[in-house]
């Protein structure tokens, strides 16, 4: 048997206003990524690259190979834990 969708949104709204109460006191240490992960440049970064030029994402030229894994590491002790589907 289908449930009315007001059931469903307020059991979503519940279960969300949850998860943020409870993440809420982690996230205020999150400081953001390291120089692992972004070197901020103090010059101008590759070829035509300004946010007033053709090119506007001159950040694309602050990041290298393994900037994306650095930031999934660094990240990892933030993120919620994934819920089970399993039923209690």
């Amino acid at each position: 048997m289908l449930r009315k969708p007001q059931v469903y949104c307020r059991t979503a709204v519940r279960f969300y206003t949850q998860i943020i109460q409870s993440a809420s006191p982690g996230l205020s240490n999150v400081k953001g990524l390291s120089n692992n992960c972004v070197k901020p440049a103090s010059s101008p970064v590759g070829p035509g690259a300004a946010h007033n030029a053709e090119y506007k994402v001159p950040e694309y030229f602050c990041f290298n190979r393994y900037s994306y894994a650095e930031a999934e590491v660094e990240m990892a002790k933030y993120r919620c834990p994934q819920p089970s589907a399993l039923k209690k």
